[in-house]
C-alpha cells in the first residue's frame, strides 16, 4: 500500500507540473509576423476588426469588410472563411473556444461554428432568427459573453464584477461596445470613451490613459494569452508585444 501511495503521489506531482510548464511555455507563433501584419493593415487605414489565438498559440486576423490573414488554422475553418470572403461576407469576429472549437461573426447576425459549447449556439440562433445584431463574441475557458444590438447581452460563467457593470450600463441605456476577457482580468468599454475594468496589466493601463488623454476614441481591444493588443480610431493600435 505504501508503494501504491507514493507512486500515485509522484504521479499527482507530476501532472501538475506538466500543467504548469505547459501555462507558462504558452507562446503566439509568429508573433513578428503578426505584428507585421497588423502594421501593414493600420498603413492602409483598414479597421481592425478581430483578432485571436488559438490554443496551439496560431492566430488570425479579420481587418476591412472581407479581409482576413493567420497561419497554421484548421482546414473547415480556412475553408468558411474563403467560402464567406468569396461571397462577399464582411467578417466581423472570431474567437476560439478550446478543443479545435471556433467561432466566426459575419455581416449582421449570421454565425458559423465548429464544436461550440451547446448554450453559445442556443444563444446566437435565438438572436439570428429575431434578426438582431451581433457585435461581439468573447470567451475565456467557462466564461462567455455574446453582446447584441447597443446593450443587449448573453452571459455565461462570468464574475460577479462583470454582472454588475453590465447591467449597470444597460440600465443606464448606454452602448456597449466591446468587452474582453481572461480569467484575471477584464474590459468593458462603452459609449465613446467610456471604460470599466479589473486587474489589467499596468501597461495596458497606462496606455488605455494615454489614447483617452489625447481625446482617441479606443475601439476594442484583444487579450491573446499574456498579450494585448488596443485598437483606436478604428485602424490604428498598440500592443505590448
Amino acid at each position: 500500500m505504501k508503494k501504491i501511495f507514493i507512486i500515485s503521489t509522484l504521479l499527482f506531482i507530476c501532472c501538475i507540473y506538466i500543467s504548469i510548464c505547459k501555462s507558462q511555455n504558452f507562446s503566439i507563433n509568429n508573433i513578428n509576423l503578426l505584428k507585421n501584419e497588423l502594421d501593414t493593415i493600420s498603413k492602409k487605414k483598414l479597421s481592425i476588426n478581430s483578432v485571436a489565438v488559438n490554443e496551439k498559440g496560431d492566430w488570425i486576423i479579420f481587418f476591412g469588410d472581407m479581409g482576413f490573414s493567420f497561419i497554421d488554422m484548421p482546414d473547415k475553418l480556412t475553408k468558411k472563411i474563403t467560402e464567406l470572403n468569396k461571397s462577399e461576407k464582411n467578417l466581423k469576429d472570431i474567437d476560439f473556444f478550446g478543443n479545435d472549437s471556433w467561432l466566426i461573426i459575419a455581416e449582421k447576425n449570421d454565425f458559423f461554428g465548429h464544436l461550440l459549447p451547446q448554450n453559445i449556439t442556443n444563444s446566437l440562433k435565438n438572436i439570428n432568427s429575431h434578426r438582431r445584431n451581433i457585435t461581439n463574441v468573447c470567451s475565456s475557458k467557462n466564461k462567455n459573453i455574446i453582446l447584441f444590438d447597443k446593450n443587449s447581452y448573453y452571459k455565461y460563467g462570468i464574475s460577479e464584477g462583470i454582472k454588475k457593470k453590465l447591467k449597470s450600463l444597460r440600465k443606464r441605456n448606454q452602448h456597449i461596445k466591446d468587452i474582453a476577457i481572461t480569467n484575471k482580468y477584464w474590459v468593458i468599454l462603452y459609449a465613446k470613451n467610456g471604460l470599466a475594468y479589473y486587474n489589467i496589466p499596468d501597461d495596458l493601463s497606462s496606455k488605455i490613459k494615454e489614447i483617452n488623454n489625447a481625446g482617441k476614441e479606443i475601439n476594442k481591444i484583444f487579450f491573446l494569452k499574456d498579450k494585448w493588443i488596443l485598437i483606436f480610431d478604428i485602424y490604428k493600435y498598440e500592443c505590448n508585444f
